[in-house]
């Protein structure tokens, strides 16, 4: 799902974020998430209410996190970000516990949309933040702009170098199925190797993959990327930096996610935790961290205090025709999930 790393170099990178009083606090918080993806404000206030601190632990990619975990089996963290379709795994893996409802009151403002959309979501979790992926680009420098993921996977020559593509494997295979008009998640072998050998041909084409940089110094910026796969979210953030940056959901449909907090079977800060996922639904608070970040937020009651722009901004909130064909991915089968592995190893981690 999504990212706000400013760190292109690096897949883990752990920070302490704190600007309580020299004391020394009682508790920490060790919270697996993605950068950039919550207000610090935020983080402050709780960490002064809760006499806490909360240490954040940055990952790039779903397979990233993936990775940390199975090498710590699943401990050293107390809340961690995870994907809708990876849920149920964590909770098989015994990595994340069933939520203690009673402890997190402001559970009641998500919608039930959002906490059913997954298997185990609803025991297991609760809802951050939902929201697209299409194709964004620099206006200026490619006027032809984007219609159909075909575009981006087959490229127009003078695109060679200029494309960014996400790290994530089933995103990408996800942007190959839906250039020629296929399901993100279907588990045809076949489909699936044509797809990767597509991605293997687009290659000479991405300058890298991951995420552009969201501020001044972003590739977008200075022009060494012209087009990139992104979350609607990460357009709007890097809009503050630079011009004539546009977004689209292709024709074919683009990829709804959602993102959620569980917490760690591990943690020695349970209360905490449900405490921290109660403090971030109370609706103003979820209200002022859905407008930093840019994203829809699945609390309901948040809506009451966010601003009008924020609330009519289509790129924040498509409507039901701009995400005709839009869908969210979930789990292959091991056999194809084969597919996936392959793409990262011998395409992503090989540029």
């Amino acid at each position: 799902m999504k990212s706000r790393m400013f760190f292109p170099a690096l897949l883990i990178v752990s920070i302490l974020i704190s600007q309580t009083a020299a004391a020394a606090p009682q508790q920490i918080l060790e919270v697996l998430t993605w950068s950039e993806y919550i207000d610090p404000e935020i983080v402050v206030e709780f960490e002064t209410e809760f006499s806490a601190q909360i240490k954040q632990t940055y990952f790039e990619s779903d397979a990233d996190r993936d990775r940390a975990l199975a090498e710590s089996a699943g401990t050293g963290y107390d809340l961690i970000m995870v994907s809708g379709q990876r849920v149920s795994k964590y909770a098989k893996q015994n990595w994340i516990m069933p939520l203690d409802q009673k402890l997190i009151p402001n559970i009641d403002h998500i919608s039930l949309r959002w906490r059913n959309t997954f298997e185990a979501t609803y025991t297991h979790s609760v809802p951050y933040f939902w929201g697209t992926m299409g194709i964004a680009w620099r206006s200026d420098l490619y006027p032809d702009g984007f219609d159909s993921w075909k575009q981006l996977i087959e490229p127009a020559p003078q695109l060679s170098g200029k494309i960014i593509m996400s790290r994530d494997g089933r995103e990408l295979l996800s942007f190959a199925l839906k250039a020629d008009g296929l399901s993100v998640n279907t588990g045809d072998r076949a489909k699936l190797s044509l797809a990767s050998k597509k991605l293997a041909a687009q290659k000479p084409y991405v300058k890298r993959y991951g995420i552009p940089n969201l501020d001044e110094t972003s590739e977008f910026a200075t022009g060494d990327v012209w087009a990139a796969a992104m979350y609607n979210g990460d357009v709007l953030m890097l809009q503050e930096h630079v011009e004539n940056i546009e977004f689209r959901i292709p024709n074919e449909g683009g990829l709804i996610w959602v993102d959620y907090l569980a917490v760690a079977t591990s943690s020695d800060q349970k209360e905490l935790a449900h405490n921290f996922l109660g403090f971030l639904n109370r609706p103003e608070v979820a209200a002022r961290n859905a407008e930093y970040v840019y994203f829809s937020t699945p609390n309901t009651g948040a809506l009451q205090h966010v601003s009008d722009e924020y609330r009519h901004n289509r790129i924040i909130h498509p409507t039901e025709q701009d995400l005709d064909g839009s869908e969210i991915i979930k789990s292959l089968p091991p056999r194809s999930q084969k597919i996936v592995n392959t793409v990262i190893t011998q395409i992503v981690e090989t540029l």
